[in-house]
């Protein structure tokens, strides 16, 4: 859910920036960059677990991040939003992917058997490549339906769909906390009388 949230989102706003703002191609593509700077950013404090928080924590920070940071990043289709809102939203979109993604690559690597940690990895990455490929096309294709890049409504529609994958990303971040142990068996252990055959 989060790089589709967060990628969802990205493959806009150069296109954005140059078209309803008339930035240069290097000055829309600088926005990438401060995304990546603070992606770095968070992947810094999350190694360092800065906040003390448990990774369920991280996860809801991340996602919420991203969230807020695609809000501000798609006001930029609107009229007279200034482009630095963009530049700020999204530098706190990868401030939030830098501090919930290796969270949760290095939860599965803790809860995966020695065994099993390739397999799972491999599993992982392929689900986040297919699920980024699949929003892409959901919102490529609301995109050009809305009328493209001509319109801002295309653009909202696009952003609008990575702000609900962040925030069912944020509702079911709990569910990244390992479940508590079970007990094997909830009833006394019949002992046999000593002298039983």
């Amino acid at each position: 859910l989060l790089p589709a949230a967060f990628f969802g989102s990205e493959v806009f706003l150069p296109l954005l920036l140059q078209t309803h703002h008339g930035l240069s191609p290097a000055g829309a593509g600088a926005v990438l960059t401060f995304g990546s700077l603070t992606w770095s950013l968070g992947s810094w404090a999350r190694g360092r677990s800065l906040a003390g928080w448990s990774d369920a924590g991280w996860v809801r920070f991340g996602a919420c991040a991203i969230g807020v940071g695609v809000v501000l990043a798609g006001l930029l289709a609107l009229d007279g939003t200034p482009v630095a809102v963009g530049f700020v939203g999204w530098a706190v979109a990868g401030l939030g992917m830098g501090a919930a993604f290796p969270t949760l690559s290095v939860l599965l690597l803790r809860l995966s058997a020695p065994h099993q940690q390739g397999v799972n990895s491999a599993a992982l990455q392929l689900m986040d490549a297919v699920g980024v490929a699949l929003v892409l096309a959901l919102v490529g294709t609301l995109f050009t339906a809305l009328g493209g890049p001509a319109t801002s409504q295309s653009f909202v529609a696009g952003f609008a769909v990575s702000i609900s994958l962040a925030a069912l990303a944020a509702v079911i971040a709990p569910r990244t906390s390992p479940a508590p142990p079970r007990l094997a068996s909830t009833h006394p252990v019949a002992l046999e009388a000593p002298g039983a055959a």
